[in-house]
């Protein structure tokens, strides 16, 4: 027996031995290609160490992604609920509490927003503040014990500010209530980005918003779910949070397109083409890769620009502002209207001045909302 005993705990020691000096060899070849060439495997998650070389280390690790993958699977097992500040939900979807937001910070984005307002009710332009759902609904939270989130509070906070001013602000966390909605349908679970059929619903109360305020007309087909083809990839999207904590903590989501089926003749940014071609990109959706988080924003990306609509019932020029949730509304809007400029985020003079728009629409998500200058909009004349 004793033998045995100390057999074992040789071979232990000899792997041991073997495994450390390899991951370390291998890391290190990691981290000269990442100075060298700029190569580096892409993870969420990058742990803040003492120093910069020490955090590079630990950014190019050989095998980071099995390891967290690793990690969350045992936490997974052990019930544990919290990992690298990502939070499970009851329900199981994945979200980072916010805590301890400045009132002033939510203030200074929201002033930001009256002055672009003021501006353009002085032209006769309607603008449109959309308040896009977080991963937490208020009306039910699913929070674990003891995990508080302020999101919702920022949120009403911004709201309130607004409405105040005389934004017209539409809440859609009211509309998803009120509609009886389930908001995490409309969320993937490892991200904080919602689905395309979250930005379908945005659409559509976007839309009314619209035709009801500038008196337009919109092909119904456009509003209608049942004239889009849906293209499922299943378990593709490991989102932000989904990095953070790896696969097996909390699976991955399915992906899904919503193309229409019917014809389509547009132009963005002056080429020509139909819907599907100048609207996705479908490179992320040729393999599938979960170490790359990047299937909604790369997929979804060409749905921002300057799109041109000969197929619609209206003449109206829309313009979008709106940070990365912006790119699951953009394509049904791109559909819906004559002309849409939503190639950025920010606001300078003379985009308003040159390009007139009949309306402008605002979409952040609430950590634009909740960051220094994360409503940059720069108003004609200050």
């Amino acid at each position: 027996m004793e033998k045995k005993n100390k057999l074992s705990t040789a071979l232990t020691l000899a792997v041991f031995c073997l495994t450390v000096p390899l991951l370390a060899a291998l890391s290190l070849y990691k981290l000269g290609d990442y100075y060298l060439n700029d190569v580096i495997d892409y993870n969420e998650w990058t742990p803040e160490l003492g120093s910069r070389f020490e955090t590079n280390i630990a950014s190019t690790f050989f095998g980071k992604f099995g390891f967290v993958t690793l990690n969350g699977g045992m936490r997974r097992l052990l019930g544990q609920r919290e990992m690298n500040g990502v939070v499970k939900l009851n329900n199981g979807s994945l979200m980072t509490p916010q805590d301890g937001i400045p009132a002033e910070t939510v203030g200074e984005n929201a002033a930001t927003v009256i002055a672009l307002n003021d501006y353009l009710a002085r032209q006769g332009t309607p603008l449109l503040y959309v308040i896009p759902p977080c991963s937490v609904d208020p009306e039910d939270p699913q929070l674990p014990a003891g995990v508080t989130d302020t999101s919702n509070a920022s949120l009403d906070l911004m709201a309130q500010q607004l409405r105040a001013a005389g934004v017209a602000t539409l809440d859609l966390r009211e509309t998803i209530h009120q509609d009886g909605v389930d908001l995490y349908s409309l969320m993937f679970r490892t991200d904080h980005h919602w689905t395309m059929r979250g930005g379908f619903y945005a659409f559509g109360k976007i839309t009314g918003w619209l035709q009801q305020t500038l008196g337009c007309d919109v092909d119904p087909r456009v509003l209608d779910l049942t004239y889009y083809i849906s293209e499922v990839y299943p378990a593709w999207h490991l989102g932000s949070r989904g990095q953070r904590v790896g696969y097996w903590f909390a699976g991955a989501d399915d992906f899904e397109l919503l193309r229409p089926n019917f014809r389509t003749s547009m132009s963005r940014n002056g080429v020509n083409g139909m819907y599907e071609t100048l609207t996705f990109d479908r490179t992320p959706l040729e393999e599938r890769k979960l170490t790359s988080r990047s299937t909604y924003d790369t997929v979804l990306a060409p749905a921002k620009g300057n799109f041109g609509n000969s197929w619609t019932l209206n003449d109206v020029k829309l313009m979008v502002l709106a940070d990365s949730f912006g790119k699951a509304v953009e394509p049904f809007l791109n559909l819906a209207f004559a002309e849409v400029h939503s190639d950025t985020d920010l606001v300078q003079p003379d985009a308003l001045t040159e390009y007139q728009p009949d309306a402008v629409v605002l979409l952040y998500a609430v950590e634009s909302i909740c960051s220094p200058d994360g409503v940059y909009l720069v108003v004609p004349g200050t």
